[in-house]
């Protein structure tokens, strides 16, 4: 059987607009529109919802909430913990760490994973009760698109013996389980994603770049245009911006403040603010932007958590 088409990104994209046109898609339980299904996983999801399971994955997950707050429940070192993330902040969720997101009325957040490969499972957990890490009913599956898997995987849970008897059944729970999670993890806390580029303005400034999530699988970097560039590339005395390329991933850009120009061989795009865009794997670039324009790329390399010799094996 094979795998079904995934639409992604090819042209960029007015992040709020697209929300907008999309709105009447962020529907319950999931509330999940998916904006590009490729290597990355980009999706915005609407509120509000009422769920009560948990998910487990293979690879980090990165939260920006744009608009209203959303309350990420998560199970932490064995206790159940919320994670409350802010209007304006972003969030580094670690691999293989339980987590069910809870969204408010009217909230929109930008969620980014990455793609899974062929020997990785999803995993989704319902447990006996609120304050319970007793597994009441699992089911594990290879995820190709989050969006339209979860909602028969949930309904099945609602359909099943546990639910209606609230009693697990052990046959059905698979011990030890599929991936190794993580149980002495501490998360970060959430931050301010403007708050951090206000306190990293002199690193910006100096360096017109900062990584404001690096060291695992997910790589968030933070550019700002300078002074000095700009008139480098007006005067055509410097060799010019320069040239990044990421081979194994996509690259998404995301334009925060102001307008800049990427360059992708021959193809030309004029990135406003609030414009984004997804890079393919191997696409040499480049981005100029003017002094004081400041945007973001993000990349997931799933080599970083993985045993050394490890390569990512796409499905057929």
């Amino acid at each position: 059987m094979s795998a079904p088409a995934l639409h992604v990104l090819k042209e960029k994209v007015h992040v709020e607009e697209w929300v907008e046109a999309n709105r009447a898609q962020f529907k319950p339980p999931v509330c999940n529109k998916m904006m590009s299904n490729g290597q990355l996983k980009i999706m915005f999801v609407g509120g509000p919802n009422t769920r009560k399971d948990y998910h487990l994955d293979e690879g980090e997950e990165f939260f920006y909430m744009i608009k209203g707050d959303m309350c990420l429940k998560i199970v932490e070192k064995g206790r159940k913990k919320d994670v409350v993330i802010k209007e304006g902040e972003v969030f580094l969720l670690p691999v293989r760490v339980h987590h069910s997101p809870q969204r408010l009325a009217d909230s929109v957040g930008l969620v980014i994973e990455r793609e899974r490969y062929a020997d990785e499972l999803d995993g989704l957990r319902y447990f006996v009760d609120d304050d319970s890490t007793e597994v009441l009913y699992e089911k594990w599956f290879h995820c190709v698109d989050l969006g339209t898997q979860l909602k028969p995987l949930i309904a099945g849970y609602f359909d099943s013996e546990q639910y209606k008897t609230r009693r697990p059944k052990p046959a059905d729970i698979r011990d030890p389980p599929p991936m190794d999670i993580d149980n002495e993890v501490e998360v970060t806390a959430p931050v301010s994603l403007q708050g951090w580029i206000d306190s990293h303005d002199a690193e910006l400034r100096s360096a017109g770049r900062a990584d404001l999530f690096s060291g695992g699988e997910t790589t968030v970097t933070v550019f700002r245009g300078r002074a000095a560039a700009a008139a480098a590339a007006a005067t055509a005395v410097a060799q010019g911006p320069e040239q990044l390329r990421w081979d194994l991933g996509e690259t998404w850009l995301w334009q925060l403040k102001g307008a800049a120009t990427l360059s992708l061989g021959d193809k030309v795009v004029e990135l406003g603010e609030r414009d984004c865009f997804v890079v393919p794997a191997g696409q040499p670039y480049t981005v100029v932007r003017e002094e004081g324009v400041v945007g973001l790329s993000v990349i997931m390399d799933p080599r970083k958590r993985k045993a050394k010799g490890w390569e990512p094996k796409r499905n057929a």
